[in-house]
């Protein structure tokens, strides 16, 4: 069927001007003139064809034209019916790719494509786009190949097996991958390693490796403008803290992410922004919140007391999961495995394996465990597990928005949790992904792997550990829009929010998700830039993995019991 397209080449929107530099103004009058010719002809399809650029070591654009020539899409005469397929050869400094999530940030309808056929099956598609909040907010994870429980048998094992990546109560109800083939997976457990992937990435990856920070380019993003400033209650904490936690004043803050206007931009950074906009001011009261993460000796001290099993530990059933052969009935959870060498970024199979034996006690499997880290984050902790200690000590789980007004410290906006600054003075603020990931963490902030707590400077409230080190639970249920249903509701200033009223993730196959905050000891601006303040993670809340764990807050005149005055 012929589709009818206007082109744009290379040559005409890539124009040098005095003393051989980039003329923007020409880029802007050559995609004015492609919409101007696409409204004449009254057609909706148009191309930008980049084939044929000869790419240096520097890009042509920086961030900030991309964001110039998008800013002037109206004005061009672009609508929001039309679509622009920007087409590439190669994209070495991923401009292409940058231009089309800034477009679709926007609302606009872009796509770039390294293949002709692929643009143009594109531009010709007959099925309605998604909405623009659908567009602007939704998690684009790559999916992998589903097979439901009903449909599971048991295969032979390959010469080489790999670990399965997986976990939750599901977990058990894998089978070993054919010989030669990748593994699929039910919908529930293939969903839980994407959820577990997804806490560093909510959106898509790009095949190379992405640029180490030396290689990143500095961006001009939104104006800061976005955020208002921070008011902090000034009424004075309920009395004498309770051992270990800290007076959070609450009040009304601006919450959420934007790209950061100064520092580094890769598309990790981009992704780590899909599901934290738009900017939005809320309220909370003031709570006592714990410094630390919960560590293995104040989790041992409630097992002690309660003789809790954590999920983890729990082994599956064939009454439960009458499809899994029973070489999967084993308990277990998920555990970060490093590659051997550099891999695409696209395939996070390759570095989470599901272990027989992990748990709390036994972090990374069964040779490993606790002792002499007695002072560590607990992990392997999924939700059910972090809301039965809090129970018992008398506490409960942040919302989401108590946990980002407390991180920030009472800073209004900044990037990160002391500043826009990564690494002031050249010191480091948080335990983080160092080296390349996922083969090599090299340690330079001190910590190769997880870190005991309290190893880096506190906020502004004197909380520790708020960016990098360990995920932290929240008791919010996850979605990608929530943040835009708050907005669309006409909500000026949400007051203690509590969250949706139930998850949903348009990549999990229907997958419990609570939403989880932080980053990680994996995270990195190579593929995770969830460190930084305002952005989200979420996690099955059946599953754990040797990256999350929690920590607890308590409201204003709230007793502590007396098991827990006890284990102390």
């Amino acid at each position: 069927m012929p589709i009818e397209l206007q082109i744009i080449r290379a040559r005409e929107f890539i124009r040098l001007g005095a003393h051989g530099k980039y003329d923007l103004k020409a880029s802007k009058a050559a995609l004015a003139d492609l919409a101007r010719a696409c409204c004449k002809r009254g057609i909706n399809q148009a191309l930008v064809d980049l084939r044929g650029v000869q790419y240096g070591p520097k890009p042509v654009f920086s961030p900030k034209d991309l964001s110039v020539l998008l800013n002037t899409f109206h004005e061009m005469g672009f609508t929001r019916r039309q679509r622009l397929a920007v087409l590439y050869r190669v994209d070495p400094h991923q401009r292409a790719r940058m231009f089309a999530f800034f477009a679709k940030m926007r609302g606009w309808r872009v796509q770039a494509f390294d293949n002709f056929e692929k643009a143009i099956l594109w531009l010709s598609a007959a099925e309605s786009e998604p909405s623009e909040m659908e567009t602007e907010y939704i998690t684009r994870a790559k999916k992998v190949p589903i097979r439901k429980l009903k449909n599971l048998q048991a295969a032979s094992k390959p010469a080489s097996p790999p670990t399965v990546p997986v976990k939750s109560k599901l977990a058990a109800s894998l089978t070993q991958p054919k010989a030669g083939k990748k593994q699929a997976m039910p919908g529930s457990t293939t969903m839980t390693i994407m959820a577990i992937a997804l806490m560093a990435v909510t959106g898509w990856q790009i095949i190379e490796a992405q640029p180490a920070a030396s290689d990143a380019v500095a961006v001009a993003g939104a104006s800061p403008s976005a955020f208002a400033p921070t008011v902090s209650n000034r009424t004075p904490p309920p009395g004498t803290a309770p051992a270990g936690m800290v007076w959070i004043p609450g009040g009304e803050f601006s919450m959420g992410c934007q790209v950061p206007s100064e520092g580094v931009c890769t598309m990790a950074t981009m992704n780590a922004v899909n599901d934290a906009q738009p900017i939005h001011r809320v309220y909370v009261d003031g709570f006592w919140m714990d410094t630390n993460d919960v560590t293995n000796a104040k989790f041992e001290q409630f097992v002690k007391a309660t003789g809790y099993v954590t999920i983890a530990e729990r082994t599956p059933t064939k009454e439960e999961f009458p499809a899994a052969p029973p070489e999967n009935l084993v308990a277990g959870s998920m555990v970060f495995t490093p590659t051997t060498n550099a891999v695409p970024l696209d395939d996070y199979y390759q570095w989470w394996r599901y272990v027989h034996g992990a748990n709390w006690r036994h972090p990374a499997g069964p040779d490993s465990d606790i002792k002499g880290k007695e002072n560590y984050p607990v992990v392997q902790i999924a939700y059910e597990d972090a809301v039965a200690y809090a129970k018992w000590a008398g506490k409960r789980l942040p919302t989401e928005a108590e946990w980002e007004f407390a991180a920030r410290g009472g800073l209004t906006g900044k990037t990160y949790a002391w500043g826009n600054e990564f690494r002031p003075g050249g010191k480091w603020m948080a335990n983080i992904y160092t080296g390349r990931f996922p083969y090599h963490d090299t340690g330079e902030d001190g910590y190769a792997g997880i870190a005991p707590v309290g190893q880096f400077p506190p906020n502004g409230y004197g909380l520790y550990d708020m960016a990098g080190n360990v995920w932290q639970w929240c008791s919010d249920w996850y979605r990608p829009d929530y943040y835009t249903r708050l907005k669309l509701a006409g909500i000026v200033v949400a007051h203690n929010p509590q969250g949706p009223d139930s998850s949903y993730d348009p990549g999990s196959d229907d997958q419990l998700e609570r939403v989880q905050r932080g980053g990680s000891f994996l995270c990195t601006d190579q593929y995770c830039t969830r460190y930084m303040m305002g952005t989200r993670g979420k996690g099955d809340v059946n599953t754990g993995s040797n990256h999350v764990g929690f920590r607890c807050v308590k409201d204003a005149g709230t007793a502590t019991t007396g098991k827990e005055m006890s284990s102390r």
